[in-house]
């Protein structure tokens, strides 16, 4: 279901009671009343959802930056760890090492006969100097 924004029953609401009273004051209608009153209450009820949406806006917005707050503090809390625990390890003399996974050699990975530039199999010319591999 589409929720209606308030200004649009703000703007119903006043073209209602303008409307109504102008027909009222041209032909004496007293019936016109009803639809003035029932644009006033449509004002009403368009202003309060804009009181509404406003405040609640807000506080979507306050919540959504304290948790956001929340997050970017818990990353720096996480670094300054990781930071630390590298920094410790620096100072009782253990190096920080790596260990690199060895490339698996592919089977379908040929050199280039003129420049030694290495291609996958199914390559037909050389990306580098345009030799035709195949």
């Amino acid at each position: 279901m589409v929720k209606i924004p308030g200004i649009a029953f703000l703007i119903i609401g006043g073209i209602m009671a303008g409307y109504s009273k102008f027909i009222e004051s041209r032909t004496d209608n007293s019936t016109m009343t009803v639809f003035f009153w029932i644009g006033v209450v449509f004002i009403v009820v368009g202003v309060l959802k804009l009181i509404f949406e406003i405040s609640f806006r807000k506080s979507r917005k306050e919540k959504k930056l304290s948790k956001r707050d929340g997050k970017k503090q818990e990353r720096l809390n996480r670094y300054d760890t990781q930071e630390k625990n590298y920094y410790d390890q620096q100072i009782r003399g253990q190096d920080h090492h790596v260990e690199r996974a060895s490339q698996p050699v592919h089977q379908s990975i040929i050199s280039c006969q003129r420049c030694g530039t290495k291609h996958y199999s199914h390559a037909n010319f050389c990306q580098k100097c345009g030799n035709q591999i195949k």
